[in-house]
């Protein structure tokens, strides 16, 4: 069937039930987004702030 279907054994696959039967897809693979997607259409302000961690409480370095 993997043959047939020009699919590699580790392939990702989507199983759905729907109507009585089951329906088994090829997984879309997941594009990872750069910053330029992530933030399209953000119109806020963005200011960068410095966060207080804390003292260390293990065996951080700073």
């Amino acid at each position: 069937m993997l043959d047939v279907l020009k699919w590699s054994n580790n392939e990702k696959i989507v199983i759905i039930a729907q109507d009585n039967k089951i329906i088994i897809e090829q997984a879309e693979p997941k594009k990872r987004k750069n910053i330029d997607e992530l933030f399209d259409g953000y119109e806020g302000n963005y200011a960068p702030e410095e966060i207080d961690w804390g003292d260390p409480v293990g065996g951080e370095v700073w």
